[in-house]
């Protein structure tokens, strides 16, 4: 018996490269027919619903949705729809609140029902942010980093705060003396550095700092990965189960830089306080204190101090986030504007 290898090589590659065409195909159909199932349900109860635009069939509204300046699409919408505008991502309900009274009636009013919030697969638990405030589904880690906040930054709690903003504002005018043109670097660096000594005690002197690099680092990434709850994979969950190295994964080997990249950005500077307080040269700070109050009441709860730590992390870069949105509009990110 004479056996051709070659050929049967290729004829066995031919045979699994159609079962795995196959395969991809009969999945990509399944989600198609699910997301027209799941976008056939929620026109058909549409009418008990708010009004909005036009959606298309499977998709919804995911090609009209904005990708940047989504306020200004919102705002045109609420002048033909209202107030309360209903839309859909391949099924997905997304409401819109286009006015504070609306935002106020649910969220304040009705804020036992209307408290929670979608998970982000991508951004909560890709990189790694589920315990950061704005991602944390509603319940007892929300509800303790939010009481914990407002110990330090209600209203009364944050008069103690004008000295730290008096010495940055000098030190702003200083800066625009010497170099007017970096304006834009200056009033970075001032609003950063606040916050940041305020949360962890620790001056920025440069905008070299080890503390702001590591969170313009991580947040430029998190923020350019998409809006949360937005990106194909929150949309498609069976996503993040395909492997790094499979194509069209590249979103999987970002999440895995960014999530490296965000550790760094909360460990370094809580770890920095915690090594401060055991040679005693912690300075006042919003971590500090925080931790302080846990020592104090002489109860081990490793889950407190996560929250601590988080705590920190979403103050000093949710500040340094909200800027970089401010100035590039989650796309054309400079970097080199804080430096």
């Amino acid at each position: 018996m004479t056996l051709n290898l070659p050929n049967t090589i290729l004829a066995a590659r031919l045979t699994i490269s159609s079962h795995i065409g196959f395969s991809l195909l009969a999945f990509v159909i399944c989600v198609l027919t699910l997301s027209w199932i799941s976008s056939k349900k929620s026109q058909s109860s549409r009418h008990d619903l708010f009004p909005g635009p036009p959606a298309e069939p499977i998709l919804g509204h995911l090609r009209i949705m904005p990708a940047e300046f989504q306020w200004l699409t919102f705002a045109d919408w609420g002048k033909k729809f209202g107030d309360v505008i209903y839309t859909n991502i391949v099924g997905r309900p997304i409401i819109i609140l286009n006015t504070v009274e609306a935002a106020r009636d649910l969220m304040d009013k009705r804020s036992d029902n209307y408290s929670d919030r979608p998970g982000s697969i991508l951004h909560g638990n890709m990189i790694n942010w589920k315990y950061m405030l704005p991602f944390i589904r509603y319940g007892d880690r929300f509800r303790t980093q939010r009481r914990l906040m407002q110990q330090y930054l209600n209203s009364h709690a944050v008069i103690s705060l004008r000295p730290l903003q008096a010495e940055q504002v000098s030190i702003l005018l200083k800066n625009l003396l010497n170099c007017p043109e970096e304006f834009r670097h200056h009033i970075n660096q001032m609003s950063t550095a606040g916050l940041v000594k305020f949360t962890y005690g620790h001056n920025i002197v440069s905008g070299e700092d080890k503390f702001i690099n590591l969170a313009v680092d991580a947040t430029s990434r998190g923020t350019a990965a998409g809006i949360p709850g937005m990106t194909p994979v929150d949309i498609f969950p069976i996503l993040r189960f395909i492997p790094t190295w499979f194509p069209g994964a590249s979103f999987k080997r970002e999440a895995l830089i960014t999530r490296k990249l965000s550790d760094a950005m909360l460990d370094v500077p809580f770890n920095k306080v915690k090594e401060e307080r055991l040679s005693g040269t912690a300075q006042t700070s919003l971590v500090n204190s925080l931790l302080e109050d846990y020592e104090n009441s002489k109860v081990i709860d490793e889950d407190h101090e996560v929250n601590i730590k988080y705590i920190g992390g979403v103050v000093y870069a949710g500040t340094v986030a909200l800027l970089l949105v401010r100035s590039n509009q989650y796309n054309a990110i400079s970097v080199s504007s804080w430096r």
